[in-house]
């Protein structure tokens, strides 16, 4: 007796198809993505997040400190210094991202593929920037109790990130530009959320603006950093 054979399902579009839609372009971008992601920015990136964590553990801290102590105003200034800090810092590891292409080049690597890794570095800049606010901004927050807005903030970025992947990559087919768009966006959600929630009302009695006093003290404030981000490496 001969078996029936079940057909099988057409897929919803070519394999080839599914392959650009996965690497956000060609095999050259899939690379170049993962040539950037696995070794200069692992190594940049691991700097600065050790960078930040110290600072992050550090600022919780003094933060803690100066709110048990009800010195509310404290809070604020910590707060800037550690963001005048890890600019600085940024500042300092952007001719890693300006320069990959010629730097991947010197390693050895494909020209054609390095091209394409200098340009997505150039998207990972924003990235970067991002992390000075974010870990700070919410250690500031949690030494006040204000969970709540970090987890709204981060409800509400998850969905937005997801839909603007789809939109980028699915349903309008941008490529990378459209995949490093998304992220950008979907970084940039909570940090710029937090700051306004601390700007506009949400914290008044530790925030009451920029202050000179931010630039005092600042030698102390990086060794504790650095001594908390060694640990905790």
């Amino acid at each position: 007796m001969e078996k029936s054979k079940v057909p099988l399902l057409e897929p919803a579009w070519p394999p080839a198809d599914i392959d650009r839609r996965s690497s956000a372009g060609g095999d050259e971008e899939l690379a170049a993505y993962a040539l950037v992601s696995t070794v200069l920015m692992r190594f940049s990136i691991d700097v600065l997040c050790g960078l930040h964590m110290g600072m992050a553990s550090a600022l919780e801290t003094l933060c803690g400190q100066s709110y048990g102590a009800k010195q509310y105003h404290m809070l604020g200034i910590y707060l800037q210094r550690s963001w005048i800090i890890l600019f600085a810092c940024a500042v300092a590891m952007l001719s890693i991202y300006l320069f990959t292409s010629p730097l991947l080049v010197f390693l050895g690597q494909d020209p054609a593929i390095c091209s394409v890794a200098g340009t997505i570095a150039l998207w990972y800049i924003p990235i970067m920037l991002s992390s000075v606010c974010s870990y700070t901004l919410q250690m500031y927050l949690q030494a006040q109790s204000k969970n709540a807005i970090i987890t709204y903030l981060a409800f509400l970025n998850l969905g937005i990130h997801l839909l603007l992947s789809w939109l980028a990559t699915a349903r309008f087919d941008l490529g990378l530009a459209g995949v490093m768009g998304s992220n950008i966006i979907a970084v940039w959600i909570p940090v710029f959320g937090q700051l306004v929630f601390v700007f506009f009302g949400g914290c008044p009695q530790t925030w009451t603006g920029f202050s000179s006093a931010a630039f005092a003290d600042l030698g102390a404030v990086f060794k504790l950093s650095m001594s908390s981000g060694v640990m905790l490496w």
